[in-house]
């Protein structure tokens, strides 16, 4: 009957169940992953992933980031920023599901699904909607 009642109320986009990060697959399908698209050229970019490293993550959760172009520059973007993150290629394939203009941009996925979509990133978000969610102390 659980599993019924969790089936039924699954909502939200369906994300691919992985992709391929740091050349190994990355299940985006189980557990809580936050995927954070990003320009590795952009500062408000820079400046939100810096304040996303200093958040006190909860220990389940997982970061894939994507950079929507200058993809060479996704591993110095990480070292620079101290965001500890795994970082996939599969901008279109992620684009295709997730539809935004500009990065920053951010999904919130648990188990596969969108529970949230973050699109603001400024002194108080998205670290209110991810404390909302549980996935911050």
């Amino acid at each position: 009957v659980m599993f019924g009642v969790a089936t039924v109320q699954q909502t939200g986009t369906r994300a691919p169940e992985s992709v391929i990060a740091d050349g190994r697959p990355f299940a985006l399908g189980e557990g809580r992953v936050l995927v954070y698209f990003y320009d590795p050229m952009c500062m408000h970019c820079d400046q939100a992933a810096r304040a996303m490293a200093k958040y006190p993550w909860k220990s389940d959760v997982r970061i894939v980031v994507v950079p929507t172009k200058d993809q060479q520059f996704a591993a110095a973007f990480l070292r620079d920023t101290g965001l500890r993150a795994a970082t996939t290629l599969e901008q279109d394939r992620l684009r295709q599901v997730f539809e935004f203009r500009d990065p920053p941009y951010g999904v919130a996925l648990k188990d596969g699904r969108q529970v949230a979509s973050l699109r603001t990133f400024n002194a108080e978000e998205p670290l209110a909607e991810l404390r909302r969610l549980g996935w911050v102390e």
